[in-house]
């Protein structure tokens, strides 16, 4: 049977079931966080499903047969409960490395992919430094996902840094990162061209429990390699779920051309 939901790391958990995943989150969660509010403790964000990660992982399992999923090398990272692997998984993914830079996260990571019979991927768990992009980060994969990582203004730098450092060892790759618009999602764009990278938004609409939620799906790219192939097209048309009616819209396109001299001073 399934093992009781702990607390990890002082974390309270229940067990759950998306989409028929099994997956540990935040137990009495309002309560929970308020009192971690007052006592001043930092938030585990990594104990929550964010929506960015439901959207870009129903995108992909319905797309699955087009993208040709299973034969492709996919990096998470920021992957929190590790839905997003679990959603891959179970659409044929065989290698797809999911990492986040806390312990009890990764231990929390661990136990899903157990709960849903994927023991056998134990090892593709990484714990990895946002700070330090050169040491252990994979260079050989075709997609680089992270959902909702945009989370303060702290760490908008250091994943600037890991999104150019890999597109810049490996040009072929292509990063999505799913974000609900939050603030930091701009600063985070105006980075990108430092590191010789062009982005496009889409604007993904998709309808859980008869809410329907905006996200912004920003897929970024090697300023030599243009937007276009299997991925960006389902990025522009979406899927069965996530179109409702509504196409995904490209709400922007970074200009890869280099920025104008600056005016002489007078």
């Amino acid at each position: 049977g399934m093992e009781d939901a702990a607390n990890i790391d002082g974390v309270p958990f229940r067990w759950t079931s998306i989409d028929g995943i099994k997956i540990q989150v935040l137990d009495n969660k309002e309560g929970y966080l308020n009192q971690l509010e007052s006592e001043g403790i930092p938030l585990p964000y990594w104990a929550d499903i964010w929506p960015p990660a439901l959207t870009l992982g129903t995108l992909l399992s319905e797309s699955s047969k087009s993208l040709n999923l299973p034969s492709k090398k996919i990096l998470d990272f920021g992957a929190g409960t590790g839905i997003l692997g679990l959603f891959l998984l179970r659409s044929g993914c065989k290698d797809i490395i999911s990492s986040d830079y806390l312990d009890p996260c990764i231990d929390l990571m661990k136990r899903n992919l157990e709960a849903n019979g994927k023991k056998e991927y134990l090892d593709s768990i990484k714990k990895l430094d946002w700070n330090t992009p050169k040491v252990g980060w994979p260079l050989d994969r075709h997609w680089i996902f992270a959902t909702d990582v945009l989370f303060e203004p702290e760490v908008v730098q250091p994943v600037a840094n890991i999104v150019g450092y890999l597109l810049n060892e490996n040009k072929d790759s292509v990063v999505v990162i799913g974000d609900p618009n939050r603030p930091y999602l701009n600063p985070f764009l105006n980075r990108l061209s430092d590191h010789n990278l062009h982005h496009q938004v889409h604007l993904a609409y998709h309808v859980m429990n008869g809410s329907e939620t905006c996200m912004r799906l920003v897929e970024i790219r090697h300023n030599s390699r243009e937007f276009k192939g299997d991925l960006h097209d389902v990025l522009v048309s979406g899927s069965e779920s996530i179109k409702k009616e509504r196409t995904i819209q490209i709400l922007e396109t970074s200009s890869s051309a280099p920025p104008p001299p600056p005016p002489p001073t007078l």
